[in-house]
């Protein structure tokens, strides 16, 4: 559990300084519009906690975000963790709020529980995706968002089998191959 906590810490790390090397944010990043904060409420489905934060520049016509999730236990039989970028040029005039569509990429990592660690099955996967969707703001600082993605993945494991139970689930449970995946968030601005 260390080892999977750090190696996420690493991961985190690494995407942010990327993030914030990007010329056009880091010329806005002290003078920002807004950082926007998101829950994915479809994951708790499947006990995991997906959470987003979304940094979007003064012109308001593009965002770039980092989500994290984790399962709070196994869900049958398996846990997830995993790591996804995504950069989002919206069709609106101002982000948050409106219509955007997007590119991105995802890592994720999915155990299989066994009694042993000899027994148990680990498998990691990459995928690039894109995205489309959709915020609705309840408030000036709240906002619904619906966000649907597909996803390749390619896996750590040989082979054509399936290897996990849920594949097609893209946000949460990926498997190996095309995934579909659906956020319904919940998103405010701090």
């Amino acid at each position: 559990m260390k080892k999977n906590i750090s190696l996420t810490a690493i991961i985190v790390f690494f995407s942010l300084i990327t993030i914030v090397q990007s010329q056009e944010i880091y010329q806005n990043v002290y003078d920002s519009r807004s950082w926007l904060m998101s829950i994915n409420i479809s994951s708790l489905k499947y006990g995991t906690i997906d959470s987003e934060v979304e940094y979007i520049p003064i012109n308001g016509k593009c965002s770039w975000s980092v989500r994290i999730f984790s399962s709070l236990g196994y869900y049958d039989n398996w846990r997830n963790l995993g790591i996804g970028g995504s950069f989002r040029k919206f069709l609106s005039k101002s982000a948050p709020d409106g219509t955007f569509y997007g590119t991105g990429l995802n890592i994720v990592e999915l155990e299989e529980y066994g009694n042993t660690i000899a027994e148990g099955h680990l498998i990691f996967l990459l995928g690039p995706k894109f995205e489309i969707g959709k915020r609705f703001p309840l408030s000036e600082k709240l906002f619904v968002s619906l966000i649907g993605n597909i996803c390749y993945y390619l896996s750590s494991e040989e082979g054509d089998e399936d290897y996990h139970p849920i594949n097609g689930f893209g946000n949460v449970f990926p498997g190996k191959g095309i995934c579909i995946g659906f956020v319904l968030g919940l998103s405010f601005l701090p």
